[in-house]
């Protein structure tokens, strides 16, 4: 049996500092604050709707599976978890990172 603590992320798991590295400069931050906008702002708006519609319903799926209540913030914290994860196995990529400021954005709008 393994130890509690071996399923827990640590802080030095996390991504190293190569990944705030790709967004240093002025126009990468501004191109790359610019997709986090389009991404939460136009994209993911108009296929999914207002964040708190959409995390209303994977609240509600989720609480239904775990039998506990999930909150909308919630929903926000493990959706921006599951894309650190990803970043363990990829620093590099971007996507993810755009994802997470998305999602921070989101649960900003909740």
């Amino acid at each position: 049996m393994s130890n509690s603590t071996d399923s827990q992320i640590r802080i030095d798991q996390v991504p190293p500092s190569s990944v705030r590295e790709q967004f240093t400069t002025t126009s990468s931050r501004s191109s790359f604050l610019d997709d986090v906008n389009k991404l939460v702002s136009l994209d993911r708006q108009e296929i999914y709707g207002h964040p708190k519609d959409n995390f209303a319903c994977i609240a509600d799926f989720w609480a239904t599976y775990l039998g506990i209540p999930i909150t909308l913030r919630q929903v926000a914290d493990m959706m921006i978890l599951t894309k650190i994860s990803r970043l363990k196995n990829c620093e590099r990529h971007r996507d993810s990172v755009v994802d997470i400021a998305g999602y921070a954005a989101c649960r900003d709008m909740l």
